[in-house]
């Protein structure tokens, strides 16, 4: 079977997905990665993939902390607060247009990240 250039549609159980690759340090391979968007649980009787086993890794749930140690699920990092115009003109008025300007790519970069979290929230529509 020939095999699909990569970034190309493949089959995957009857579906169509995207492949992304991203290098695995060990071993030098390509892996495809994904994610499963849920609530974080605020205990272990909460979390959708609880049981004696995990659902998802099948590791054992700790009955004291409810995770077992490779647990995937991780909550998602809080948004960035990026400067706003008057923060910015007092920032350049006190240190100088060097700063400022550091300060101004620290906001688009904070607003990138913003951005990368709401579309991760929506589930990447």
């Amino acid at each position: 079977m020939e095999e699909a250039p990569e970034g190309a549609a493949t089959p995957i159980r009857g579906r169509y997905k995207k492949q992304y690759t991203n290098y695995k340090a060990e071993g030098g391979e390509n892996q495809v990665k994904g994610i499963i968007l849920t609530d974080f649980p605020e205990n272990y009787q909460e979390c959708k993939f609880y049981g004696f086993r995990c659902k998802l890794t099948g590791q054992k749930c700790n009955r004291k902390s409810g995770r077992s140690d490779g647990c995937p699920i991780i909550p998602l990092p809080e948004a960035k607060k990026p400067k706003n115009l008057d923060e910015l003109i007092e920032i350049d008025k006190l240190f100088g247009e060097r700063v400022a300007i550091e300060e101004l790519a620290k906001s688009f970069k904070a607003i990138g990240f913003n951005d990368c979290l709401r579309q991760i929230e929506k589930g990447g529509q």
